[in-house]
């Protein structure tokens, strides 16, 4: 983009979808949220863009720009820095064919070469539609997955996966002709079984349900929380030795407590479910099956570490996770669960749901140091906490007295049955493979990444890492990938 431009101008339709998210809120929420700043309405205007028009313009950049008084590299940086924006014009419809590693291992390479010579190139508009390869979707245990996503008002969106070519151009044509997506419980092969804790509602409601949430000990937690009060939350989540899922492993407490002891305010929760780690896709599928539990989990944080403001980041890739955990969010402060005064307790919370996009918080996605320590003044100069969605849903288990030794693990590639799987605290591959019905080739597989991490031989009997996404991406030697 020429910083030096500032004579286009943005069409109408570019102009509204600008203006829209500049305008007064008109979220709903009760707590005033964080200060309107530049860099935290860039990315919300830049997905506003895309949604509307497919793609965009410089002129829209330019306008950005000057609304925002942000220079036009930053505005540049962060559009450019996202796979599903795209600063040339292109069809409204766009195919988005995932090249992560667990497509890889399951065809997507075949899949690709097979959709150049129906289609053509990647990139390259045909019939109103362009395709493109993307990386991880996030839709591992369905690989080779494709998202179809069609600007308009409103954008609509569909999936193919697992991805055949036919089924894949036939949606890709036509959105009608998507089938429909199985429910989040399908990812989850264990659903039903015993001794789940975290994933003991998946499969067993209606994740768009409160009565169904209720009805099977939902918000018993935070009602327990209420009465409790801070110093006591913080006292049973201490002794529970309850760890954090994320990447370092520090305790939960030990964030909480210096966040609560903070006299600089207001505090801020930040749970981030943008889930960018290829193959790591736990977190999607809570959201899906089990939103309101990531709704309570983190109220009872804000109410344990002071903070009034939460905000959920999530991916931009899962169209379903945002409209299951949005209309949470709206059930819940709408029955006093959420919002000022909860339950008439004293205690406010209320959360906001940010789609991410390669920028976080809207600037442009690039290595810079690891996630703040605990209480940092990283969210508008104040303190702030950033948590996993699978640290925070391990927390009301703990108010109500339910063990927290287990962890989730996603399981994709050769894998007989791919999903999430609930096993203790730093099981082995051994018992990963068992669960899943070993491996779908039949014979010893030869590689695995391991959060990210290809290990090779591998050591099926050698713990699991306890921390961190949790990933597990087998591999044959002999697939495609």
């Amino acid at each position: 983009m020429d910083s030096r431009s500032r004579d286009t101008a943005p069409s109408t339709e570019e102009r509204a979808a600008i203006d829209v998210v500049l305008a007064p809120s008109s979220s709903g929420r009760s707590d005033g949220g964080l200060p309107a700043s530049p860099h935290d309405l860039l990315l919300p205007a830049l997905h506003a863009l895309n949604d509307r028009v497919g793609w965009i313009s410089e002129a829209a950049l330019d306008y950005l720009s000057r609304r925002l008084t942000l220079s036009a590299a930053e505005v540049f940086g962060v559009a450019s820095s996202c796979a599903l924006f795209s600063l040339r014009p292109r069809p409204r419809r766009v195919l988005h064919v995932c090249a992560g590693p667990a497509c890889r291992a399951t065809g997507s390479t075949t899949l690709c070469r097979t959709l150049e010579r129906r289609l053509g190139p990647a990139d390259r508009p045909a019939g109103g539609v362009i395709w493109q390869r993307s990386p991880c979707l996030g839709l591992c245990e369905r690989a080779p997955a494709a998202l179809i996503l069609e600007a308009g008002e409103p954008p609509r969106t569909a999936v193919s996966a697992p991805s055949t070519v036919d089924a894949t151009i036939s949606a890709a044509l036509d959105l009608r002709r998507a089938r429909p997506e199985p429910p989040a419980a399908a990812a989850a092969p264990q659903s039903g079984g015993e001794n789940l804790v975290l994933l003991r509602r998946i499969g067993q409601v209606d994740p768009a349900s409160l009565s169904d949430y209720l009805n099977t000990g939902g918000y018993t937690a935070l009602h327990h929380a209420l009465r409790m009060g801070p110093a006591e939350i913080l006292r049973l989540v201490r002794e529970s030795g309850l760890p954090s899922r994320d990447g370092a492993g520090v305790p939960v407490a030990r964030s909480w407590e210096v966040l609560a002891g903070q006299q600089e305010s207001p505090h801020y929760l930040v749970c981030d479910a943008d889930e960018s780690h290829p193959a790591a896709f736990a977190d999607r599928v809570l959201l899906e099956g089990d939103p309101f539990a990531v709704v309570e989990a983190m109220t009872i944080a804000a109410i344990a570490t002071g903070s009034r403001h939460g905000y959920l980041h999530l991916r931009g890739e899962y169209p379903r996770a945002r409209q299951a955990i949005t209309e949470a969010v709206a059930q819940a402060r709408e029955k006093g669960l959420l919002g000022r005064n909860i339950l008439g307790s004293g205690h406010s919370f209320d959360l906001e749901i940010r789609r991410g996009g390669g920028a976080y918080p809207g600037r442009r996605g690039e290595s810079r140091g690891m996630p703040p320590f605990p209480a940092e003044p990283v969210l508008a100069g104040k303190p702030v906490i950033v948590h996993s969605v699978e640290t925070l849903i391990a927390v009301p288990p703990v108010i109500t007295g339910l063990p927290t030794g287990s962890r989730l693990y996603s399981a994709s590639g050769i894998f007989r049955r791919p999903g999430v799987y609930e096993l203790p605290r730093g099981t082995t591959l051994s018992r990963l493979l068992a669960a899943a019905g070993g491996a779908l080739t039949g014979r010893t597989p030869r590689a695995a990444l391991i959060n990210g991490t290809l290990t090779r031989p591998l050591h099926l009997d050698r713990p699991l890492p306890a921390a961190g996404p949790g990933s597990v991406v087998l591999l044959d030697e002999e697939r495609d990938r």
